[in-house]
């Protein structure tokens, strides 16, 4: 019995130690795929973040081709008048007109225009920088300057724009501006294109709205080009999908826009048909 009893202790043991040996094992595997699988989720993380990188540069270039336009536009007009006073004031030259009261009114209303240029590319300057903070800043402003920038493009196109802000509620949000400009650029052309590309002429306008309800902002962009067809409106977010035909759109726009709504400033962007 003693021997039996001997025998069946050294096969559990064993056993035992087989067992340890297997479980160390395995744990040693396990930290092995935990070390592999982390080194993978840093990698994914990584190119997430590079193309994410990628698509923002993207957008970037693809808005500041949009604003050189519109800086185009908003330049034509000051720099034509502007010439029409430099020959002006050659005439008046020519025709012994001038006087000091002549040479100040020149002066004033020349540096106006020059002052009103140089404030164009400050916009367009300020728009393209990146935020490294989070500042307090105006949604009502930053829409109205984003809106100012698209006028000249609104005026060629004879789209008509309405705001309508709650100025009775309204806040400062403390948030990334810079980004906020973007995201407002971004929606806001895309409702222009939508407005050009649409069928119906007799009725061409964007409206923008603010509304503050519980401590939070709800702006609403409703434009008359005809809405979101269904089967695309499941798509619209997604990167590089465009409804745009070739060479007009990137695609870029509206995935960067949600991006950075939604994960930086923790709020949502969304498409909804309703009254405005």
């Amino acid at each position: 019995t003693t021997v039996t009893l001997f025998v069946m202790v050294k096969i559990y043991v064993t056993r035992l130690e087989d067992t340890n040996k297997d479980l160390a094992q395995k744990k040693a595997e396990l930290r092995s795929m935990n070390d592999n699988l982390l080194k993978i989720v840093q990698a994914e993380t990584q190119k997430r973040v590079e193309s994410q990188k990628i698509a923002i540069e993207q957008n970037r270039l693809a808005m500041m081709g949009e604003m050189l336009s519109a800086v185009a536009h908003h330049w034509r007009q000051p720099l034509n008048a502007v010439g029409l006073k430099v020959q002006d004031t050659y005439l008046a030259f020519q025709n012994s007109e001038i006087t000091e009261s002549y040479m100040r009114d020149f002066r004033d209303s020349t540096m106006a225009l020059v002052y009103s240029m140089s404030k164009t590319i400050d916009d367009f300057r300020y728009f393209f920088v990146q935020s490294d903070k989070k500042d307090l800043f105006s949604i009502e402003d930053t829409l109205s300057k984003t809106i100012k920038l698209l006028s000249a493009k609104l005026e060629n196109t004879s789209i008509n724009i309405y705001v309508s802000y709650d100025e009775q509620n309204k806040k400062d949000y403390f948030g990334f501006v810079h980004e906020f400009r973007h995201v407002a650029l971004n929606i806001i052309s895309n409702a222009i294109d939508a407005v050009i590309a649409s069928s119906n002429k007799e009725q061409s306008f964007i409206k923008v709205q603010t509304k503050y309800k519980n401590d939070k902002v709800i702006i609403m962009v409703e434009d008359s080009g005809g809405g979101i067809k269904p089967l695309v409106q499941d798509r619209i977010y997604e990167p590089y999908y465009t409804t745009k035909d070739q060479g007009e759109g990137n695609g870029i726009g509206l995935y960067m826009s949600k991006e950075i709504i939604e994960r930086q400033m923790h709020g949502k962007l969304y498409d909804e048909q309703g009254e405005f």
